[in-house]
């Protein structure tokens, strides 16, 4: 208020002419007081509003970018999960295709990340089949114990246990 009274008392000496009276000199000041009181204040608000404006903005932007790393990791989940459980034109997942290869590490990679341990391709062979085919006593175990069907037959009526007995020792 000090500063208000200050500058109302300058104005006052810059427009003040010898003929007003004592009483309208102080209305006069009481008005500008008032006028330069509600600058001040609307200077305020103005101010308080753009900092809530301010405020509300970084909060949307907040949660939008909340929202589009939300959005991106669902991606993520789904292009994982289709790239471990997609088939190519054979029926056969990565995991049969890994199994096949003797690539133990991507094997248990996969499984770990869900892979299918009994999908069966376009001759009805499932992982277990393609690990016995393998001869690998560790993708057999992988396979078995993430729920390979050993009796599951193929196409031509095979399973992997008898396919197991004709792989030689």
């Amino acid at each position: 208020m000090n500063s208000r009274i200050i500058i109302s008392f300058l104005l006052l000496s810059l427009f003040y002419s010898p003929t007003m009276e004592a009483q309208s000199v102080f209305g006069w000041i009481k008005d500008r007081a008032s006028d330069i009181d509600n600058a001040f204040t609307g200077d305020r608000d103005a101010a308080e509003e753009e900092a809530r404006k301010a405020k509300a903005e970084q909060e949307h932007q907040d949660a939008m970018d909340a929202w589009e790393a939300e959005q991106a990791e669902i991606k993520a989940a789904q292009d994982e999960h289709t790239a471990v459980h997609a088939l190519n034109a054979n029926g056969e997942n990565q995991l049969m295709r890994a199994i096949r290869a003797g690539d133990e590490e991507v094997s248990k990679d996969l499984v770990k990340r869900g892979a299918k341990a009994n999908i069966r391709n376009v001759k009805g062979s499932t992982p277990l089949h393609e690990a016995v085919k393998a001869d690998s006593p560790t993708l057999i175990d992988l396979v078995l114990v993430n729920g390979g069907e050993i009796n599951a037959e193929d196409n031509s009526g095979k399973s992997p246990l008898d396919l197991a007995m004709l792989v030689p020792n």
